[in-house]
């Protein structure tokens, strides 16, 4: 069992789902043009991916914060 922080689980779940999205939407793209929102959607998704990783580079995700909504969780 191991500890980890419940905000870098979260924070990668979020990478996760990004890319995913942005996979489809990029999959989409090659069939048909992409309507604005969509086209918004996947800078969003690109923009998220992207600033996930600075801040993690940074060594940000490691840093305490008493204020942060989730705890640390334990892995089994």
């Amino acid at each position: 069992m191991s500890k980890i922080s419940g905000k870098k689980l979260w924070l990668d779940e979020g990478v996760v789902h990004a890319s995913k999205f942005l996979k489809q939407l990029m999959s989409t793209e090659e069939r048909r043009s992409l309507s604005n929102s969509e086209q918004n959607l996947k800078m969003m998704s690109a923009s998220f991916i992207y600033l996930h990783h600075i801040v993690e580079e940074e060594g940000l995700i490691d840093e305490e914060d008493p204020n942060y909504l989730f705890e640390d969780e334990i892995l089994h």
